[in-house]
């Protein structure tokens, strides 16, 4: 399915581009080359398949039959195996993110640079304008002494002697604005070498920016590259790791094997499957809990009314409002129930029984993951309406009633009376004419198909452009958009904008923390930053649909606060999220 992407028109609406960055506008080639080469396929072998033969077989249980001591020592060599299992996931893992934490400081080095160049070549602009309004403004003071001082002025006070007062005057104001143009021009040599020192500035800078990209390529194609080995090393290992499981099973309790037990690895590998989307919904609406409750002390704290609970969770009770209350009023009442002491500058809840073989769950393992899943809602069929017999009684003559014999002749015997004719069949109603199929609406309230909004009921907090960066303490470009909602935003969901292909899905160490990447097509890219520890729901190569849940809403990297920071992305241009998501029919105020 190609997915279509709003006009070019649209797209160009509000850009940030220092330099055309031309890396970027190949992230999406760059990442399927990468993906091709160190194998994203299914059969992709991880990085110690060689050690596969090492493992425990069916035919090692089979042989350990009857035999305690042999299973016995069977069992403590597959319980040895899955540990080993689980420390070869950590060290994937932990490469990956090691390799995501050197591309987010690529990256940060990157918008630095980028607003320097900025910053040098917008002076330089302004100094070259200031020099040439300082020059116009001296020469129309030149041009004002040579209309005021024109011929000899002692003829002139010779021919008009009752005007020596008016002379002396000019004299003297000519006097003034020679002076005063000599100032002016002496600005305008000032204003021009200044302006010609910070495009120098900006020159030598824009170079250096461009190493810094090239590098910030590398690291980003580099840190891709260990996410899918990763990601292949945890599908192989997790699947090893629930046969193991299975041959566990006979073993301990000391039967033969069945041919049931041949197939019960794909059983566990489901239940591990959804064991994790468990434990990652609980997380989340764990997460958006604990921010509710710190949204109801802020709140409270600032005089306002609490916000009320987002969809999932339960409101609080009037005795936990008045415990909140006694916390800010610096009572000693027992604190919020379970507020615990995640902060909202730290709150990231982790999944509490997360299975440890995977650290990101596979595209089979999450299709479309919510923060509170209801259960399946399986359509029950309903009976199948039978017709109710209907009685019929055959029509039977009256039996003749006894008659007293007033002569002896016998009384003559009654006539059958004739059976009465059935009713006809009443004829079919006309079947009443179908009705107009009501207009489709539009989906999702209003927003364009094919699309849908990164946050349901969410609001805009920080917007595009430049700003002075609330944790690192500079002036750098706000790439992106930051979104929250009234209450409980960390572990709210995070749906997909548009449909594409996940290039990116991990760690990045600084600025972003958590960021997922979607290529849409067409050159353009979504990003989504700060999602939640253990909130990442999709893997590189993923493709997802619009609405699809990707992840969910986090603190991680440098970050105040629970929120989504989303960007959008044309041809390596970081774009104003804003007009393209008007355009596609979502708003945020």
């Amino acid at each position: 399915m190609t997915q279509s992407t709003p006009p070019r028109d649209a797209l160009r609406l509000t850009r940030w581009n220092p330099l055309r960055a031309p890396w970027r506008a190949r992230l999406a080639g760059a990442s399927i080359a990468v993906l091709g080469v160190i194998g994203m396929s299914a059969v992709a072998v991880p990085s110690w398949a060689a050690e596969a033969s090492d493992f425990a077989s069916w035919d090692d249980v089979i042989a350990a039959q009857n035999d305690v001591d042999r299973q016995q020592a069977l069992i403590d060599e597959i319980n040895g195996q899955i540990a080993e299992l689980d420390t070869k996931l950590q060290d994937a893992t932990g490469r990956a993110n090691a390799a995501g934490s050197e591309y987010g400081a690529a990256a940060q080095k990157l918008t630095i640079k980028q607003a320097e160049v900025t910053r040098l070549q917008e002076e330089a602009d302004n100094a070259r304008a200031t020099a040439e309004e300082t020059r116009d403004q001296a020469g129309q003071l030149a041009a004002a002494m040579a209309n005021r001082g024109g011929g000899d002025p002692s003829l002139t006070l010779f021919m008009n002697p009752q005007r020596a007062d008016d002379l002396l005057s000019q004299l003297g104001m000519l006097s003034g604005l020679a002076e005063q143009t000599d100032g002016i021009y002496a600005e305008a040599v000032d204003q021009q070498e200044t302006a010609e020192q910070l495009a120098a500035q900006a020159t030598t800078a824009a170079e250096e920016l461009a190493d810094i990209e090239a590098d910030a390529r590398t690291k980003y194609d580099a840190a891709m590259a260990e996410q899918v080995a990763a990601q292949n090393d945890r599908d192989a290992a997790t699947s090893q790791r629930a046969e193991l499981q299975a041959m566990l099973i006979p073993l301990q309790e000391k039967r033969n094997v069945t041919q049931a037990d041949y197939t019960n690895g794909q059983k566990i590998l489901k239940q591990q499957e959804e064991d994790t989307r468990k434990a990652q919904a609980a997380a989340a609406l764990e997460a958006q809990r604990v921010s509710y409750i710190q949204d109801v002390e802020n709140a409270i704290a600032a005089g306002l009314e609490p916000p009320a609970p987002p969809a999932g969770i339960d409101p609080l009770s009037e005795a936990d409002l008045a415990a909140i209350r006694a916390k800010v009023n610096g009572g000693t009442a027992a604190a919020a129930p379970n507020a615990s002491a995640t902060s909202e500058a730290t709150n990231s809840a982790e999944p509490t029984e997360a299975p440890t073989e995977t650290a990101v769950p596979t595209p089979s393992e999450v299709p479309t993951l919510t923060a509170s899943p209801a259960p399946s809602e399986t359509a029950k069929p309903e009976p199948t309406p039978t017709a109710t017999p209907v009685e019929t009684t055959s029509p039977e003559l009256p039996a003749p009633e006894p008659v007293a014999p007033v002569e002896p002749a016998p009384a003559p015997e009654p006539e059958p009376a004739p059976a009465p004719e059935p009713a006809p069949a009443p004829e079919p109603a006309p079947a009443p004419a179908p009705e107009p199929a009501p207009a489709p609406e539009p989906a999702n309230n209003g927003i364009m198909a094919g699309y849908a909004a990164p946050v349901e009921g969410g609001y805009l907090t920080d917007p595009f452009g430049m700003r002075y960066h609330p944790v690192y303490h500079y002036w750098a470009l706000h790439t992106g958009i930051d979104i929250v909602r009234e209450s409980g935003t960390c572990g709210t969901p995070i749906h997909a904008a548009t449909s594409g292909v996940v290039t990116y899905a991990g760690w990045t160490d600084v600025g972003y923390g958590n960021y997922i990447v979607i290529d849409i097509g067409g050159g353009a890219q979504n990003g989504y930053a700060h999602v939640m520890d253990g909130g990442v729901a999709v893997s590189v190569g993923q493709h997802v649909n619009a609405g699809d849940v990707i992840g969910y809403i986090g603190t991680t990297g440098a970050s105040t606060g629970c929120h989504l920071h989303f960007e959008v992305m044309s041809n390596g241009e970081f774009m104003d999220p804003v007009p393209w998501l008007n355009y596609v029919g979502v708003y945020y105020s």
